[in-house]
């Protein structure tokens, strides 16, 4: 359980940076 729980947070910290990036 926990570590779907971080899997799931690493997801949204990714998408989180790729839209970051992408608007720069």
């Amino acid at each position: 359980m926990e570590t779907n729980v971080i899997l799931q947070l690493n997801k949204v910290l990714i998408v989180d940076n790729l839209g970051y990036n992408s608007t720069k």
